[in-house]
């Protein structure tokens, strides 16, 4: 049955929204999803699709400026950077907006100095839409930040509804692995590599959004560790995840289907991702009855 052009415009929206909330729920937003986050969220590509599609949903894009207020120090901003351009003007304004916001309350404010940089918007827009498209309704004080880049919206008021990402579970395992490791794109690629038999270094670039010279520098090293190897003769040019990880301890990598059983000492417990990382959703390092004695951390490895 033939649908109006309006019609599929409204469903591609609300479809939109929904996979909006459903990631953003699974990595530390109080909101409402119809159905569970299985997926490793990208948290640069969510953030520039909200602020594409989330001005269709004032609640939402508030939401997600209080989950930065808790959780920009885990976001890579280079990879910020090299994806906004695939993004409308409109999301590049509020990235702007966002990194000047979160530039005068961070420590390290010249994290964000690139990016708020950003040109905003040559003529001031209303920022949030209503469903038909049409401006919301504007009051009668702005946002300063905002308003600098062109967009027009009411003073930002927080209402307690974002906590720090969960240090466990499968949607949060790119975060956590930044927490342990620090902000690098070696977590983008270990990621990668976990749920793919085998991929080119061209793709694993493209996908991650970084530059191909980078990304094959740090394969090389990547592939003298042993965490990755170069896929079968004769072309060698694909890389895959080396069965050598398994350091006795993981029986396999995550697959398409989420986590797999972890073994260590003849117990078994879920672990997100076939890696001797303890408490990054990978794998422990200690037997699961000597967790208790450690603390929790950000990445869930003490």
């Amino acid at each position: 049955m033939a649908i109006s052009a309006t019609e599929f415009r409204d469903t591609v929206r609300d479809r939109l929204l929904g996979l909006l909330w459903r990631q953003w729920s699974a990595i530390g937003v109080a909101g409402y999803s119809e159905s569970v986050e299985t997926r490793i969220v990208d948290p640069e590509a969510l953030l520039l699709l909200t602020l594409t599609v989330g001005r269709y949903d004032a609640r939402l894009y508030d939401a997600v400026l209080e989950w930065l207020d808790l959780n920009a120090d885990y976001l890579n901003v280079q990879r910020l950077q090299n994806l906004a351009p695939s993004f409308g003007p409109h999301a590049r304004a509020g990235l702007g907006a966002i990194a000047e916001r979160l530039g005068r309350r961070s420590a390290v404010a010249l994290k964000w100095k690139k990016l708020a940089a950003l040109p905003g918007l040559a003529q001031e827009e209303p920022l949030f839409l209503l469903a038909d498209g049409s401006a919301m309704p504007l009051p009668a004080a702005h946002d300063e930040v905002f308003r600098k880049h062109g967009l027009l919206r009411a003073p930002i008021t927080t209402r307690g509804v974002a906590q720090p990402f969960p240090n466990e579970g499968m949607p949060s395992l790119l975060l956590r692995l930044r927490a342990l490791f620090g902000v690098s794109i070696r977590c983008e690629i270990l990621c990668l590599l976990g749920s793919t038999s085998e991929i080119h270094p061209s793709l694993i670039a493209r996908q991650i959004g970084q530059a191909p010279r980078t990304v094959q520098d740090v394969l090389v090293d990547m592939v003298r560790s042993g965490v990755c190897r170069c896929g079968p003769a004769p072309a060698r040019n694909t890389m895959r995840w080396s069965p050598a990880l398994s350091m006795t301890c993981c029986d396999r990598k995550v697959g398409h289907h989420g986590p797999t059983p972890c073994h260590c000492s003849g117990h078994s417990r879920r672990s997100g991702w076939g890696c001797p990382i303890r408490g990054s959703g990978i794998c422990p390092l200690r037997c699961s009855r000597h967790s208790g004695d450690a603390r929790r951390s950000r990445s869930g490895r003490c």
